[in-house]
């Protein structure tokens, strides 16, 4: 067999490495490198045995001669090793050449094919593999950091419309997802973010609340190119933690009365009642306008931008509520201009000798609304919440007669 022997195509320019030399089937590798301020010329090839070698030296003409002979040595050696005759040498051949470009040996790619056979287990060709890979993966993937996208995907939200309560919430989560993370969105896996979510030493409901962030994250990234579509994002294979949730607590009808009957100030008078017969978070409670509580109409409008949610929903006003706004409605303006109205709040409670139970207002609301409607889907629409929510937290906390009271505080 004619030996062949060049410096591959491309290859000759000092400035591109490595550098390729062939000689028939067998490539030898040169590759430039620097070791303490010295330029050392490496030759990489694979000895009769697989064995991957290396000759390194500090003349390129060296290290290409080194080459030469090396290939020409294994080049000899499969000459000695090949026993064939006619067809079967002009196989041999014809593949050798076939894969001259290709910069890998014959015995190299027939490695490679029998394990991809064994990967298919006989449920297609390899040819269908690849086809079925360039479908799926589509695109050559842009690469992306993470604290880029996290940039990028918090101005999308923000152009969505999301509540300015929603955003800080995605600000502060993703934030810290980025400062763990500054590598390609493509080479974080579903180990490193699981652990990441192990380091926060948080509550599991709080470690859901980041990983429902994360896998939104993982899905813009698929959006814009930087992760492969219509498959599973590293993200996605985090697993959920255990939600235990605790007990809720929520006030008595006694408490209740007490704090509304011993309010002096307006605006803890307000903020009580409106809490503890709406059920408005407290966040949503801070940004109420007094044009948006309709006393004729008989509901509170929660504007989507104002919720926790982004979506627009209407709570009816009962006829307890109505009669505790009736002194204080205007037409319009803030109804809290207070910021620390929480803290004051909680103050005159513990001032009446009552504890204050955290979101407790809005606990006592669906526990007795849903005493009182038995009807947890239309307690969730007022509430912005889901109806399994509802059903599995508040049912039969309060008794129907406890509820009739608190309606009629």
């Amino acid at each position: 067999m004619h030996d062949k022997m060049s410096i591959m195509k491309g290859q000759n320019n000092s400035e591109k490495w490595p550098q390729v030399v062939s000689v028939g089937s067998v490539r030898v590798k040169i590759y430039k490198t620097s070791n303490r301020n010295r330029i050392l010329y490496q030759v990489v090839y694979r000895d009769k045995t697989g064995k991957r070698c290396r000759q390194s030296s500090a003349c390129v003409e060296k290290a290409r001669s080194i080459a030469r002979q090396t290939a020409t040595e294994l080049q000899r050696g499969v000459h000695q090793a090949l026993k064939l005759s006619g067809s079967e040498r002009l196989a041999y051949e014809r593949a050798a050449r076939m894969l001259d470009d290709s910069g890998k040996s014959v015995d190299a790619v027939a490695t490679e094919y029998m394990e991809a056979i064994k990967v298919l287990n006989s449920r297609g060709t390899i040819l269908e593999a690849v086809q079925f890979f360039m479908r799926h993966a589509g695109d050559e993937l842009i690469s992306c950091k993470v604290p880029a996208l996290v940039v990028r995907y918090l101005e999308q939200k923000k152009a969505d419309g999301c509540s300015s309560r929603h955003m800080e919430d995605l600000h502060s989560r993703l934030g810290r997802f980025a400062e763990a993370f500054e590598d390609d969105i493509e080479i974080i896996s579903t180990t490193d973010i699981q652990n990441w979510l192990n380091e926060l030493k948080v509550a599991g409901r709080t470690k859901n609340n980041y990983r429902r962030q994360v896998v939104a994250l993982f899905k813009f990234a698929q959006s814009q190119g930087h992760l492969i579509k219509g498959e599973d994002t590293a993200a996605d294979g985090v697993s959920k933690a255990r939600d235990a949730g605790g007990e809720i607590e929520i006030f008595s009808v006694a408490s209740m009365a007490k704090l509304l009957q011993s309010a002096e100030d307006e605006y803890i008078r307000l903020y009580i009642a409106l809490g503890a017969f709406t059920g408005l978070r407290s966040a949503e409670l801070k940004r109420l306008d007094w044009g948006e509580i309709d006393t004729e109409g008989g509901y509170i409008e929660v504007k989507a931008t104002k919720s926790k949610t982004a979506q627009r929903r209407l709570v009816p006003i009962q006829p307890n509520l109505k009669k505790w706004l009736k002194p204080s409605v205007k037409s319009k303006g803030a109804v809290f201009v207070h910021k620390t109205i929480n803290h004051m709040v909680s103050e005159f409670a513990r001032e009446q000798g009552i504890e204050w139970v955290k979101n407790g207002l809005r606990h006592s609301y669906a526990s007795y609304r849903l005493a009182d409607c038995h009807d947890a889907p239309k307690v969730a629409l007022e509430m912005g919440n889901s109806p399994q929510i509802i059903f599995r937290n508040y049912r039969e906390l309060v008794p129907p007669a406890e509820a009739k009271k608190w309606w009629g505080i």
